[in-house]
């Protein structure tokens, strides 16, 4: 099922991210899948596009990393990895 939205600044695309690590970005008026992308693998999900909508960038809730993708092309442009402590886990505060 489908765990997490994001609209594109214009309006006129979304994304959407499902379970099976599986992005699919589409047409908000006829619903047209444009690109399918591969997510970090995760349980849950940020997606968010730059204000400017070049830009889509998306990481999973227990993921260390965050990809990014031209909305021109969808290419993926970046792989960030976000550091952890090696003496951090889920549950600490």
């Amino acid at each position: 099922g489908v765990v997490s939205v994001a609209a594109h600044p214009s309006g006129v695309i979304a994304a959407s991210a499902s379970l099976d690590s599986v992005v699919r970005v589409f047409d908000v008026d006829t619903n047209h899948t444009l690109a399918t992308l591969q997510a970090p693998p995760s349980e849950s999900w940020q997606m968010q596009f730059n204000p400017k909508g070049t830009l889509l960038a998306i990481a999973g809730g227990s993921s260390t990393s965050v990809k990014v993708w031209d909305t021109a092309t969808w290419q993926l442009v970046s792989t960030l990895t976000i550091p952890r402590s090696e003496n951090s886990k889920p549950s600490d505060k």
